[in-house]
């Protein structure tokens, strides 16, 4: 049974961060069904992903930013109706489980920075009725809401009064990009469990975007998780890294009893370096891998799916 779990594609997996969408818009001859990209439904399908997470990601700099925002939104949907036989949204928690009953990826859609919001919440109402369910506060970045990692100041003004509009409308808070202080302050703030969808641990491999252990006990107390992020700087200083660079984090996460907080964000399409799984297509490297470091299968599907799906069933509506 385990040979065939490692090899056969059998264990689902869900995937907190990518920013495939990012690629699309800049290569508009390409295709969610099939790319050059790190993803692709053919991946996703190979790899018995159960859902994806989808980022829209535009850098703060740009002069069209809200438009590209909004544009890419649009291709996002443009995309998974193209695709309809394999992949569909997801907006509510229902809605996953529909999908799974269909055979098909669900894709659920968040937004990389509320640098939109302008310090207003109109802007929010819409992108939720576009179908965003998690907010990334900040990137790289000071907005409205508050500041990157960094800067280590507080949640603005506007930030904390907001943390109640999104556990409102249902959208996740998710607080990977920000500042060590502003995390505190949404643990205070927020009466749902937050996520980091793309961090690892500052222990382990020291970068102000890894979080530190004390904050990661702290959303492990919420009922929160982190997406371990397979960004090669963010996993170790090792020039050449394999996949038990990744486990160590796991290792160390583990043994402070924090199983429960941990999934997957990988980060792919979101940067060009090589790391240590080429792409969605072999993510059963990391379920092989994680079997011969001694993880049983129940330990194994809380990292790759069910602590992911226990996080959106508290969050989403």
């Amino acid at each position: 049974m385990m040979h065939f779990l490692i090899l056969g594609g059998y264990m689902k997996k869900i995937d907190l961060h990518v920013d495939t969408l990012m690629l699309l818009s800049e290569q508009r001859d390409s295709s969610l069904l099939t790319n050059d990209f790190k993803i692709d439904l053919y991946k996703l399908k190979k790899a018995d992903y159960l859902m994806q997470v989808f980022a829209v990601f535009v850098n703060p700099q740009d002069e069209n930013y809200a438009s590209k925002v909004l544009k890419m939104i649009q291709l996002f949907h443009q995309e998974i109706q193209k695709n309809s036989k394999l992949i569909a949204p997801i907006y509510q928690y229902r809605d996953i489980i529909k999908n799974m009953k269909l055979n098909k990826i669900s894709a659920l859609l968040s937004l990389e920075s509320g640098l939109i919001l302008y310090h207003s919440n109109t802007m929010l109402d819409v992108l939720y009725d576009l179908g965003i369910r998690i907010l990334t506060l900040t990137w790289n970045e000071e907005n409205s809401i508050g500041y990157s990692h960094l800067i280590n100041e507080p949640l603005k003004c506007y930030g904390k009064k907001l943390i109640s509009k999104l556990n409102s409308l249902g959208i996740a808070i998710d607080v990977s990009h920000l500042s060590d202080k502003g995390v505190l302050d949404v643990l205070k703030l927020s009466d749902k469990p937050i996520m980091a969808s793309h961090s690892n641990v500052r222990e382990i491999c020291y970068h102000s975007r890894n979080l530190p252990l004390d904050i990661i006990k702290k959303i492990n107390a919420k009922k929160g998780i982190i997406g371990l992020n397979f960004y090669p700087p963010f996993v170790s200083i090792n020039k050449e890294l394999a996949i038990s660079d990744l486990i160590i984090h796991i290792n160390f996460l583990v043994k402070n009893d924090l199983l429960d907080v941990i999934s997957i964000g990988t980060d792919f399409d979101g940067f060009s370096e090589e790391t240590f799984i080429k792409d969605a297509s072999m993510m059963d490297d990391l379920v092989s891998e994680l079997y011969k470091a001694g993880y049983k299968t129940q330990m194994i599907e809380k990292i790759m799916y069910k602590n992911a799906l226990r996080f959106l069933k508290s969050v989403l509506r």
